[in-house]
């Protein structure tokens, strides 16, 4: 993928949003996707756990990290506690790379939770 420049690297670090590439950007908030429409090439049931978080009214979704169509990385906030979901899913090369990325940059805990457990914690 190349190095990530010094401008996204802050933003990540200060959640806010960015367009690195057309296919590497990131949103305040989510993504508002109807039950039953794919996210890109998440998982189905990755697909679910984003539309669940995103739909608890005890939750929000604070940031969205995209590649191409496919959120790769979030912040959930939950009783003013924040961690980063990166949903264990194999991407290209490319992808894994903005993944690891995120992993660094992004200001709170990773979240390694299996999906099961992410939802009932915070869905």
């Amino acid at each position: 993928m190349g190095k990530i420049s010094d401008d996204v690297t802050r933003a990540l670090q200060d959640l806010r949003p960015f367009q690195a590439t057309p296919s590497f950007y990131a949103i305040r908030g989510q993504l508002n996707i109807p039950k039953g429409e794919s996210i890109g090439m998440l998982p189905d049931e990755w697909a679910d756990v984003y539309r669940a978080l995103g739909s608890n009214p005890t939750v929000t979704i604070l940031y969205t990290v995209m590649s191409y169509d496919t959120p790769i990385a979030w912040v959930v906030e939950r009783d003013q506690a924040k961690v980063v979901v990166i949903p264990d899913v194999k991407y290209s090369a490319t992808t894994s790379g903005k993944q690891a990325t995120c992993r660094h940059q992004l200001p709170y805990p990773n979240s390694r939770v299996e999906k099961i457990e992410l939802a009932g914690d915070f869905g």
